[in-house]
């Protein structure tokens, strides 16, 4: 078994891109989380202090870029 190594966030609003970057952290033993638009992540960034955050740009409610800032 693997070492978990840290948590990292997953922002995007493509249920197939969350399910593909879950694994392959899950599997390089990384803790992940996601979020599917840019109002949940700064919520989840917050509450979660993931080390990293993978975010879309293009997302319903609120996009990557107003996120950002």
């Amino acid at each position: 078994m693997k070492q978990e190594k840290g948590k990292i966030l997953i922002v995007d609003d493509d249920e197939k891109i969350l399910f593909a970057f879950r694994e392959v952290f899950r599997k390089e033993g990384y803790r992940s989380g996601v979020a599917r638009d840019g109002e949940e992540a700064i919520k989840k960034i917050s509450a979660e202090r993931p080390e990293v955050v993978f975010m879309d740009i293009t997302m319903p409610k609120l996009d990557g870029l107003e996120a950002l800032k």
